[in-house]
Parts: C-alpha cells; structure tokens; sequence
C-alpha cells in the first residue's frame, strides 16, 4: 500500500516493478517485482491480507517458478449453507469459510464472526466471491479452495470434513 516502506526503498532501489495493488481483499496491498534479477514479494502487513496474498499469489507464483503449473490450493465444489455478499464489488474477495461432507456432498458455511483473526484460525477453506459479483446465494454450488496441502488427496480431505 501507500504506506509500505519496503515498495518505497525497492523504488529508490530501481527495482522492476512487475505489479501492485491487486482486485484482490484480503491482499489487496500486495506487489511484486525483480531486483537485480531476483524475485521480490512485498506483501501486506494486517494477517488476513498477508495470508491472501501469500496463498493467492507469492506461494503460486513462487511454485510456478519451481515449474509447477497447478495453484497449490485443492479445490472442491460445494453447496452454500448460507448467502454471503460482498463488500467490494469491483474485486474479487475471498471469505474464510468451514467445509463439511454430509449426504454425500460437501457443504460450505461463510466463517460469520467479527475477529478476521478467529476467522483464520478456524477456517478450513476459502470462498471467493468473483469480481462483478454482488452475492453468492444459499444453495448455490461454489467451486471453494481447500485449507490442506495439495498432495493430501480427496480421501484425507473427506475424513476430516466429515461431520
């Protein structure tokens, strides 16, 4: 963000500027960019922001580098146990949110609590609520990103989120 001392010295620095200031909340204040031909990630300081950034885009792109092609994020689809809207219509915003598999399906609930702490420390996925998107409705089947390493498999992923 305006307030971020490191982007300010990589600037005096000249480092090459690749992006900052993403669509993405949490997160949004994250940049990227070369600094005598190595990597920079300058991601932001509040916790729900820095684990966005990270998980959305340092922790892909750092993979990516090492040749790995698929987000590090298992993804499942899921039915939505309650709406959740919104705060930004003009970025994507990503939502903490716990999975569970009953009857055969998965089953989302948005993570509904004030402390964006208690929210990270007690989701088990993320919800993203897509750029231009208003509202995603109870009922509605959403694609949500698993809180569990990519090699873990759906078998482990069912044992533990079966309720």
């Amino acid at each position: 963000s305006e307030r971020d001392l490191t982007v300010g010295i990589l600037d005096e620095l000249k480092w090459h500027k690749k992006f900052a200031n993403v669509r993405i909340g949490p997160g949004k204040g994250v940049s990227f960019g070369l600094w005598n031909n190595k990597p920079v990630f300058c991601l932001p300081g509040g916790p729900a922001s820095n684990e966005m950034a990270f998980l959305q885009l340092a922790l892909p792109g750092i993979l990516r580098m090492e040749g790995q092609k698929r987000h590090p994020l298992p993804t499942v689809f899921a039915r939505l146990t309650k709406s959740v809207a919104s705060r930004h219509r003009d970025w994507a915003e990503f939502k903490s949110a716990v999975l569970a598999y009953k009857d055969g399906e998965y089953r989302v609930t948005p993570y509904q609590n004030r402390s964006r702490l208690q929210s990270i420390a007690n989701a088990t996925c993320f919800i993203c609520i897509p750029e231009g998107v208003d509202k995603l409705l109870t009922g509605d089947i959403i694609e949500v990103q698993l809180l569990t390493p990519a090699f873990g498999g759906l078998s482990i992923v069912r044992r533990r989120y079966s309720k």
